[in-house]
């Protein structure tokens, strides 16, 4: 169950930081920084292509808050109405897949990003 729970609080977080990330990158707001962002060597090399390249990604970032809050939703909802045990290692495929796919969104928004930084 601890396993369970972990995933699905991992899952969670990633989702709320990517939220976080797409709408300060679609405004403009997200300076650089050393905690949060899509750091390659092409973003960090000025402002401009930090801001050029998380607005880039942000359409990427929203997505990767999709996929996590219905992965979080799906992983809550199961156990609840008895489709999966959480004490089960089956059970674990439900958020693991889902932090899976929101991850591969956000190397391939990071990808976007970088790509961005190019025209900047």
């Amino acid at each position: 169950m601890g396993g369970y729970i972990s995933l699905t609080l991992g899952l969670a977080i990633v989702t709320v930081v990517a939220f976080l990330m797409a709408s300060a990158s679609k405004r403009g707001t997200l300076d650089r920084n050393g905690a949060i962002g899509l750091r390659t060597r092409n973003t960090l090399k000025s402002d401009q292509a930090w801001h050029a390249g998380h607005q880039a990604a942000a359409p990427y970032l929203l997505a990767a808050g999709i996929v996590g809050t219905v992965g979080v939703i799906f992983a809550a909802a199961f156990p609840i109405v008895g489709v999966a045990d959480a004490a089960e290692p089956a059970s674990l495929l439900i958020p693991g897949i889902a932090l899976a796919i929101q991850v591969s969104v956000l190397l391939w928004s990071t990808r976007v990003a970088d790509r961005a930084t190019l025209d900047a």
